[in-house]
């Protein structure tokens, strides 16, 4: 969803079952892709989502860390 809202950043699975995300963007495109991590994807199961301002790292583009 980050890379079709025009997104830069990550997103990676965290040791404790978590998900964690930075991305850097337009604030609207940034508040719709928030709004789409409460929902998640088709098999996701969402407990919670907390957000928080980071630095600006300078993304240039979206990455999933594996």
């Amino acid at each position: 969803m980050a890379v079709a809202l025009g997104l830069a950043g990550r997103v990676r699975n965290m040791p404790n079952g978590s998900v964690e995300a930075e991305v850097e963007g337009d604030e609207k495109r940034i508040h719709d892709f928030v709004a789409w991590c409460r929902l998640g994807p088709t098999q996701a199961r969402v407990d919670q989502v907390s957000t928080e301002p980071i630095p600006f790292r300078g993304y240039n583009r979206f990455e999933v860390d594996r």
